[in-house]
């Protein structure tokens, strides 16, 4: 029941609906494994359904072979035993489900948002971003940030990507005691549950338009400058409604290189040498 990017499955019928047929190899059933027609390991088969789930035709997608320079392809209807081999290459068709969802939660990249926090049980994190850098907030006294560590940190946590589906229900017992707070530069905002079972990390995300200003209306005598605003202004308000359309009632499972950010601290992010230096003049401070 999770949606599907459209463009991927329109590639699916562009395919199917391009395959011509230049000659009839066999009818007998018993070259079928050997083509690759017979519905096994090296078959591709492609059902499509009407409405009411009955079948509407399936197709069969076998083995290649070289031809006149061509690399074409046997193919066969279910339910019929005669065999054809298609005019032209016919494009492989993954059968991944993963290639026909989203990959990642959140759009974009880093440089679209303004400030990112990481709140867990050791307390929040908060990086803003001033000029084309992001910093930490309230770091230490005598502290500098070690901006890779930063960097990388904030491209893990915009580039959450999907292993894995679950319904909402299915995940009722993990408990979501982390949470990564987004915020891009058009008045949207990403909030991020993260959650822990099995040794497994698990998100759940939901997007708000943080706009203030009121109804977004358009007057007849609208200046160029203002349309621009305003038409920016809707386009992210709906983007949330998009979002959320897409995510709710949905929980993801993600890499498990995200349970690090259950742990994640400030001392994290500091330069090497201002942590050595830190310690030495605690030292001095005790001598």
């Amino acid at each position: 029941g999770y949606p599907a990017k459209s463009e991927r499955v329109n590639d699916i019928f562009y395919t199917l609906g391009s395959i011509k047929c230049i000659q009839k190899v066999t009818s007998n059933r018993e070259n079928h494994a050997e083509l690759g027609v017979d519905g096994g390991k090296e078959s591709t088969v492609i059902r499509l359904f009407g409405e009411q789930g009955a079948k509407l035709v399936g197709v069969i997608i076998g083995k290649s072979k070289k031809n006149d320079e061509k690399m074409r392809a046997y193919v066969r209807l279910e339910g019929q035993d005669d065999v054809y081999l298609s005019q032209e290459y016919i494009p492989f068709i993954s059968c991944d489900y993963g290639g026909y969802i989203s990959e990642r939660i959140l759009p974009g990249e880093k440089a679209n948002y303004e400030n990112v926090s990481l709140i867990s049980s050791l307390g929040e994190l908060r990086f803003v971003k001033k000029g084309e850098t992001f910093s930490l907030d309230s770091m230490p006294e005598g502290s500098k940030g070690d901006q890779k560590k930063i960097d990388d940190f904030l491209d893990k946590a915009v580039r959450l990507r999907i292993s894995d589906i679950l319904k909402a229900d299915e995940a009722s017992n993990i408990p979501f005691d982390t949470t990564l707070l987004l915020a891009k530069d058009t008045y949207v905002a990403y909030k991020v549950k993260l959650g822990r079972r099995d040794g497994k990390c698990f998100a759940a995300a939901a997007a708000s338009f943080e706009y203030r200003g009121g109804e977004i209306t358009i007057s007849k005598n609208e200046s160029e400058e203002s349309l621009k605003k305003k038409e920016a202004l809707l386009i992210a308000r709906d983007s949330v409604e998009d979002f959320n359309g897409l995510n709710q009632g949905w929980v993801y499972e993600v890499d498990e290189e995200y349970l690090k950010f259950f742990e994640t601290k400030p001392a994290d992010f500091i330069e090497e040498e201002s942590k050595d230096s830190s310690s030495q003049g605690k030292d001095a401070g005790n001598r």
